[in-house]
């Protein structure tokens, strides 16, 4: 059976809109097993997608992080945490070093969505994520990101076929304030100062990374 009949997605998102996050996961696990991954960016909320993992369905997937070169080291710090919890964190950089990216175009990052700047984005982000796909090869990836986050994920479901594998959401209905909820009843580590230069000056445009982004 082709990859993209084993779930009807319709009816998945249906069935996920009425069950909590925790059931999600639960769900994908049932589903996909040790045939999923997920992806952090070591931003604000990274901490949460781990975490409910773990107390779902006492799991951890591999965790991939591409460091782009240009992250802060608050967002550095953030993956420590994450790895000194003992989530198996997996990081890819890109080819080409921030600094050489710098000297020919020093001025990309002023605006992300300019040709010039995508063909940078697609260096720094794009290629370490399908070269860590092409790695593990996995059928589901898991993700932690919300609808209030960027105009382009006010409308991403909890689950749909793209790419050549499944992107699962189960925190995706989530307000800001679940999240921060979330992180101050388990006491994870939070990252307010989280900047991703690929995602505009205001920070609220998306990162541009496989139609989706990390998170």
């Amino acid at each position: 059976m082709p990859l993209e009949d084993v779930i009807d997605v319709g009816q998945a998102n249906a069935m996920l809109e009425n069950l909590p996050a925790v059931e999600r996961v639960r769900w994908a696990y049932s589903t996909f097993r040790t045939r999923m991954v997920s992806t952090t960016s070591g931003g604000e909320t990274s901490a949460i997608l781990p975490h409910l993992i773990g107390a779902s369905v006492h799991y951890s997937p591999a965790i991939i992080f591409v460091d782009i070169g240009y992250f802060n080291k608050d967002t550095h710090s953030m993956i420590e945490w994450l790895a000194a919890k003992g989530y198996d964190i997996r990081t890819y950089h890109p080819a080409k070093k921030a600094t050489d990216i710098d000297k020919a175009n020093p001025l990309w990052w002023l605006d992300p969505t300019t040709e010039e700047s995508k063909a940078i984005i697609n260096t720094i982000k794009n290629e370490p994520l399908e070269r860590a796909f092409t790695e593990f090869h996995p059928n589901a990836w898991l993700r932690g990101i919300m609808r209030w986050e960027t105009p382009e994920r006010q409308n991403a479901p909890f689950v749909e076929f793209s790419g050549g594998l499944y992107r699962i959401n189960p925190i995706v209905d989530w307000t800001r304030e679940q999240a921060a909820t979330y992180i101050g009843q388990h006491s994870l580590h939070a990252n307010p100062k989280h900047y991703d230069v690929t995602k505009g000056q205001n920070q609220n445009l998306e990162c541009g990374i496989l139609e989706a982004g990390l998170h």
